[in-house]
């Protein structure tokens, strides 16, 4: 038998297919993929840190943190770029 858990991609796809549906005709194609794209890496860095779902542990280092201050200082920059001045 499969694990559980090995299920929860065709789950979670649809979840994300219904979100961008959502998402993009709000807020636009640039935001809507930064707010997806940083969920999955806030996720990714949960289950690595915390080896969740039976994946050895990466605990969060140096170089994660600065990576995920590079892509919030990005989605800030694209964010207020549309700010009309």
């Amino acid at each position: 038998w499969n694990k559980w858990y090995l299920y929860l991609g065709g789950v979670l796809g649809i979840f994300i297919l219904t979100a961008i549906v959502i998402i993009l005709p709000r807020l636009g194609a640039t935001q809507g993929f930064i707010y997806i794209i940083g969920g999955q890496l806030f996720a990714s860095i949960i289950f690595d840190h915390y080896g969740l779902l039976g994946m050895e542990k990466a605990p969060v280092n140096i170089t994660k943190l600065i990576g995920i201050i590079f892509f919030v200082m990005g989605a800030y920059l694209v964010t207020i770029s549309k700010i009309k001045v």
